[in-house]
């Protein structure tokens, strides 16, 4: 788990998350003390003003701030909002009406609430090379390849869904992985559709030098995807040479789904412990339903003691005690 950590960027990222934590706990702290002195006997209907000021900054702006950290520097708008946070906590000394407290409090739990997800989004472009192999979702491009056909005219999107579906049952058929040679005849295939494509779905013109526009020309939605098949070809073909790459990440979406519905209802688990035990019973659950054993019948052994058959026989198989 520490390993991590020996990531440089990685590193100062975290140091930084824990420092801005620890300051926006103890400005909060100051806060709820200086409006403890300001409000005397009306101290609880203060602090309880702050909180909800607090819940409501987090429930209207974490969402903005996780369509706006797509759309600017983030290390900028991490710094941007640390910098507001700094100030606030500087300008405590001033305070000396209520209504103060309350403006500190709604702009110091809005940098907070804009500040964590920028941060959480960040993470996957700082580790984005670090010990990952990288597989794309050939259910996904599926999709997007009928919308191409069927919106766009694409022809070349239906003939490119018909060769994945067609490498996917060879894969399937070779017991997980083509041979070598087989599947370096796919890949001359592969490229070459995506070359005819080129003219049935050719790139935008790029605008002139001299051209006030700035940026790169807008792509349509056949495009991008055509783009894509071509600059990542080895993370679409993965599935034929890796026994471990999956053709579709949906199995894997589906075993996920459940745990962050968990964390957006209960915005995160409460102690290490009960994580644990969630991912084991969704782990166990998941299993079942892998080898055709329904929840109500997964749920049954365990309360009864006993393991549903397809455990049984691997526990035979290893001379343990199936019960």
């Amino acid at each position: 788990m520490l390993q991590i950590l020996k990531h440089r960027t990685y590193r100062h990222l975290f140091l930084a998350q824990v420092v801005a934590l620890i300051g926006t706990g103890l400005a909060t702290v100051a806060l709820s003390l200086l409006a403890f002195d300001l409000a005397g006997n009306k101290a609880g209907q203060i602090l309880g003003t702050a909180m909800a000021i607090k819940m409501t900054a987090y429930v209207l702006i974490a969402p903005l701030a996780s369509a706006l950290a797509e759309r600017v520097p983030r290390r900028m708008l991490l710094v941007s909002l640390d910098l507001v946070r700094a100030v606030t906590a500087l300008a405590l000394p001033f305070v000396s009406e209520v209504w103060e407290v309350y403006v500190l409090i709604a702009i110091l739990q809005s940098a907070s609430a804009a500040f964590t997800p920028t941060f959480q989004s960040t993470i996957p472009d700082t580790l984005a090379n670090e010990n990952c192999t990288h597989v794309l979702c050939n259910a996904h491009h599926k999709c997007e390849l009928t919308r191409a056909y069927e919106h766009d005219g694409q022809q070349w999107a239906w003939k490119m869904e018909t060769m994945l579906d067609q490498i996917n049952e060879a894969v399937k058929d070779a017991g997980g992985c083509l041979p070598m040679q087989e599947s370096k005849k796919w890949r001359p295939k592969y490229r070459l559709l995506l070359k005819k494509a080129e003219t049935e779905c050719p790139a935008p013109k790029e605008n002139p030098i001299d051209s006030k526009k700035r940026g790169r020309v807008a792509r349509s939605k056949s495009r991008n995807l055509l783009e894509r098949l071509r600059d990542y070809e080895d993370d679409v073909l993965r599935f034929m040479d890796d026994p471990l790459a999956p053709y579709t990440n949906n199995q894997g979406e589906r075993d996920l789904r459940m745990v962050k519905v968990q964390q957006k209802v209960s915005g995160c688990f409460r102690s290490m412990r009960g994580a644990e035990i969630y991912c084991r019973i969704r782990s166990y659950l998941s299993t079942c339903r892998k080898h055709s054993v329904g929840v109500g019948e997964a749920l049954e052994c365990l309360f009864t003691g006993t393991w549903p058959e397809f455990i049984q026989v691997k526990l035979r198989g290893t001379g343990l005690d199936a019960e």
